[in-house]
């Protein structure tokens, strides 16, 4: 089954032909539009609605586009992913179109509020939106943007002078103010490699954790230890403090627990000072769970009153 309607944009209304349709059409400022319902049986239906337009001056088409809302199940059995378009838009032979698709609250129409949801995708289970960049090898004849230079994703504020964010089939992403130019970027500038131009503020949260610290012969007799530390993938940024108020019998090393464990593959430290008393520096060796500490010369670095601080990063495990 098929049904055309035809109308006009000056208040009078044309007959309902199949010819209205036809590219050698000319009445002045006209739009014609026109439904199509096809239908099949069996296990692979074919169900298809189409919108079609041209609008014409008195001497050739200036715009012409089609629109189908459609489950083209020639292919696709029931059940089956394949096969099938929700809304596709295809542009006209004659012209081009600047935007494929608009969603506009327009100026000017009303006192109502504007949308609030530009456009909503639900129920996507593979893919929620797939943009693919026009190239010179699939499409040589229709003047393709060089590469890297074709904007996927842009976001900007109504009165914005440029956009404040932007993503382009390249993978770079580009941010501003909404004037003239981006001031930070992040790209892929090789493989495996990101490039961020402009600063990076690390807002991650510092942790506190208590490490458990003995000595490696005798103990302790009373102190109090305390850490911080920040951990951004596989990298681990870390403080402590050791205050020991009596040293009682420790001797040789002191061991305290790290946050997170040390890979071991390489030898990886830490430095520090021991504050307060000797003031000498400090050597700390991560191993696996924790970290041995010694100071400069490789001795015991505790003693009464004495503050142990040691900062440093290292690869986790």
């Amino acid at each position: 089954m098929n049904v055309f309607q035809a109308m006009t944009l000056n208040g009078s209304v044309i007959d309902s032909t199949n010819a209205n349709f036809l590219a050698t059409a000319t009445p002045d400022n006209v739009a014609f539009s026109g439904w199509g319902i096809r239908g099949g049986a069996g296990t692979s239906p074919l169900v298809v609605s189409n919108f079609g337009a041209w609008f014409e001056n008195n001497e050739h088409i200036v715009w012409t586009q089609e629109i189908d809302v459609n489950n083209e199940g020639a292919t696709q059995p029931e059940g089956s992913d394949k096969g099938g378009i929700g809304l596709a838009v295809h542009t006209g032979s004659t012209y081009s179109p600047d935007t494929a698709i608009t969603v506009r609250r327009m100026k000017g129409a009303g006192s109502g509020p504007g949308f609030l949801r530009g456009v909503v995708i639900e129920g996507a289970r593979d893919v929620g939106l797939r943009i693919i960049a026009m190239d010179k090898t699939t499409y040589p004849g229709l003047q393709p943007a060089a590469p890297g230079a074709i904007t996927a994703l842009q976001v900007a504020r109504s009165s914005d002078t440029a956009a404040r964010f932007t993503l382009n089939e390249s993978g770079k992403m580009t941010w501003g103010a909404g004037v003239v130019g981006a001031d930070v970027t992040l790209s892929r500038t090789a493989p495996s490699v990101l490039t961020v131009s402009g600063s990076i503020n690390d807002t991650a949260v510092w942790a506190d954790f208590v490490p458990e610290c003995q000595a490696a012969s005798g103990d302790i007799a009373e102190f109090k230890a305390m850490g911080r530390y920040n951990r951004m993938g596989q990298r681990v940024f870390f403080t402590v403090n050791l205050r020991i108020a009596r040293n009682g019998s420790g001797a040789g090393a002191i061991r305290c627990s790290l946050p997170v464990a040390a890979n071991t593959a390489l030898i990886q430290t830490a430095s520090g000072r021991a504050a307060t008393v000797k003031g000498k520096a400090l050597i700390g060796t991560l191993a696996g769970e924790a970290m041995e500490i010694v100071d400069y010369s490789g001795d015991y670095p505790g003693a009464n009153g004495v503050i142990l601080a040691l900062s440093g990063s290292y690869e986790a495990r």
